[in-house]
């Protein structure tokens, strides 16, 4: 959830993908705000800056860092 960032407020990354979502949750705890949200059937937990202007069912796009994801096999459960 650290390296998924609010594309309005990151703007790039040299290594970042987009990612549309729909916010389902926002949960406000201090210095950052946790967001659920749904990307078709998927769901995604972000850790953002607390300047975020999402809200519940807001459409929006998140900016995924892809030096730091994590990907694992789904049978077998391990990383790679």
């Amino acid at each position: 959830p650290e390296h998924i960032y609010d594309r309005e407020i990151k703007g790039a990354l040299p290594e970042g993908e987009k990612l549309k979502v729909t916010i389902d949750v926002v949960e406000p705890i201090g210095s950052e705000i946790i967001l659920l949200a749904s990307c078709g059937t998927d769901q995604l937990t972000a850790r953002v800056d607390p300047q975020t202007r999402a809200t519940p069912h807001m459409e929006m796009e998140f900016l995924i860092d892809m030096r730091r994801i994590h990907l694992f096999d789904i049978i077998t459960k391990e990383a790679y």
